[in-house]
């Protein structure tokens, strides 16, 4: 049986993660990110300290699911048609899933190199959303079912 780290729920759009370079010599990250993975931080240490937990050393799963608005050129119609449909283009995944899981970092483990497994979703929805839930890993991993 897999245990729960935290589970939670941040309502607003989901920002990815980017570096800007001056010259190709420094990078830094945009103050929008920052803020997106400040939020994300928040109600994750929130979320925990109400479980009286600590991050932990164990590898974990994370699930995240993003949902995002209807676009405003859209009718109520082709809105209602869309939901739960998947969501193609940018920003891409992977810089999505790298700002939540970077955000988490000495919240809910203590690495993000701890992350065992990965499952994300990205689907349109009634509202923008981000659902992240991290687990306990345990048992065998997808590759093991496939093969």
């Amino acid at each position: 049986m897999t245990r729960e780290v935290c589970a939670f729920a941040f309502y607003g759009a989901a920002i990815p993660k980017m570096r800007a370079g001056r010259n190709g010599v420094r990078s830094f990250t945009p103050k929008r990110n920052m803020a997106f993975e400040a939020h994300i931080r928040a109600i994750a240490a929130v979320t925990m300290a109400k479980a009286g937990a600590a991050p932990t050393p164990d590898a974990c799963v994370a699930e995240i699911a993003v949902e995002r608005a209807p676009l405003k050129s859209w009718s109520k119609r082709k809105a209602v048609e869309m939901r739960g449909q998947p969501i193609t283009g940018r920003p891409d995944v992977d810089n999505l899933a790298k700002a939540i899981l970077d955000a988490l970092n000495e919240i809910a483990y203590e690495d993000d190199a701890q992350i065992s497994d990965l499952h994300f979703s990205r689907r349109w929805g009634e509202v923008d959303c981000v659902r992240v839930r991290i687990l306990h890993a345990d048992g065998p991993g997808v590759l093991a079912e496939v093969l």
